[in-house]
């Protein structure tokens, strides 16, 4: 490689590294907007209908079709999904007790039918048969 070609390549970098702290410099406006996302009120109770698109490494798409339901239970978070769609999961549900404190594992089910009992996914927390109810 010529000489000239690499000492020109080398200050080009040189200068886009030097340019990185000043890319990377903390704006305001957005700092703002990003506190004021994380403060909003999100309530008690959610309730979404929502669609996953699940994408294959040859580009073929499947669609689920789910419902989901939400509960704050002071600073803890229960939720349960509902597969709708299509056929194949649709007496599948994901429970999930998202647990505030960060020492504690989360708690998430599986369920595939209503007369199974629900296996834990979580393997560091015990059984528990706590019911939930979202309303």
């Amino acid at each position: 490689m010529n000489i000239r070609i690499w000492v020109a390549l080398t200050a080009v970098l040189a200068i886009l590294l030097g340019a990185l702290p000043a890319l990377a410099a903390d704006d305001p406006v957005a700092r703002h907007i990003m506190q004021q996302v994380e403060a909003r009120d999100e309530g008690d109770n959610s309730l979404s209908e929502m669609e996953m698109v699940l994408i294959d490494r040859s580009g073929a798409e499947r669609v689920r079709r789910i419902k989901s339901f939400r509960k704050d239970f002071g600073p803890d978070t229960y939720s349960i999904m509902f597969f709708l769609e299509p056929a194949d999961v649709r007496e599948t549900a994901f429970l999930n007790y998202d647990y505030d404190d960060p020492a504690r594992d989360d708690d998430q089910w599986l369920c595939g039918s209503p007369s199974v009992s629900p296996p834990r996914t979580s393997p560091a927390a015990s059984w528990d048969r706590t019911s939930i109810t979202l309303t």
